[in-house]
Parts: structure tokens; C-alpha cells; sequence
């Protein structure tokens, strides 16, 4: 009897790691610029990739705002992903999770744009496995052109 109390203290303070049945991919989002006004056909610009991971450094164990920041736009990336399978294309535009990575997009694009007028949009993909084990993007959401 007294190994099973153990036993149990021990596993309370000691914890398990098996939070998920798998492991997910997380979407990622990626977004196209052009000059206001220029009508260019879709193949002809390449979506580039918007968010990077920040880098590691030891303080980051106790204070790390670029860390924070990632994590809130990840969550933030994944709940529009979420509600792109939940919500009509039509009113997903005007959710508050849609409006906020728009702005946050437009927030980052402004440094390329040079002080010239330009238009954007964004696209969610989701890596996603097939039956015979190949991976590749699969595109879950992609705005409208937007100005910037």
C-alpha cells in the first residue's frame, strides 16, 4: 500500500508529457505586395513568408517579449485558420481575427514599401500529409487585395 502512495505523489509532481494524441502542424502566412492600382495575374508574384521565429538567447528564459509576440500571432493565425472552416467566406472578413492579422500585415509590409502606395494580400496554409506520406501546403484562406 505504501508503494502505491508513493508511487502516486511521485507521479504528481513528476508529469507526463503526452498532452496531444499527435502532432499538429501549425498554419503559416505568407502575403503578396504590389503597387496600388497595378493588376498583375496571380502567377506572376511569389508569396513570401510573413512570420519567422525570433532566436534564442538565455535571457529569453526570464524575459522574452519577441517570444510572447510570436506566440500571440501563432494563436492568433491559428484561430482565422479555424474560423475559415467554421465561418462563410463572407463574414469572415469581417471577423475581429481577420481585421487584426490585416492590420498586423499591413503593420509589417509598411517598412518594404519605401513610402510608395501598395496593395497586399495574405494567404493560410496548413501543411498537410497525403496518403502516400508526401507533404505539402495546402492553402486554407487567402484575402482580397487590400491597400496598405
Amino acid at each position: 500500500m505504501l508503494d502505491g502512495v508513493w508511487a502516486n505523489w511521485f507521479r504528481l509532481w513528476i508529469p507526463s508529457w503526452r498532452f496531444f494524441d499527435e502532432v499538429g502542424s501549425a498554419p503559416k502566412i505568407f502575403f503578396q505586395i504590389r503597387p496600388r492600382g497595378e493588376v498583375t495575374g496571380d502567377s506572376n508574384t511569389i508569396w513570401e513568408p510573413l512570420q519567422d521565429k525570433p532566436g534564442f538567447r538565455a535571457i529569453g528564459l526570464f524575459f522574452n517579449p519577441s517570444g510572447n509576440i510570436y506566440h500571440c500571432r501563432s494563436n492568433l493565425i491559428e484561430r482565422l485558420a479555424l474560423e475559415s472552416q467554421i465561418v462563410q467566406s463572407t463574414e469572415l472578413e469581417n471577423s475581429t481575427s481577420y481585421l487584426i492579422l490585416a492590420d498586423w500585415v499591413r503593420s509589417n509590409l509598411k517598412p518594404l514599401a519605401h513610402d510608395s502606395e501598395f496593395e497586399f494580400r495574405f494567404k493560410l496554409t496548413v501543411l498537410t500529409i497525403s496518403g502516400d506520406g508526401q507533404a505539402h501546403d495546402t492553402d486554407v484562406l487567402a484575402s482580397t487585395w487590400m491597400t496598405a
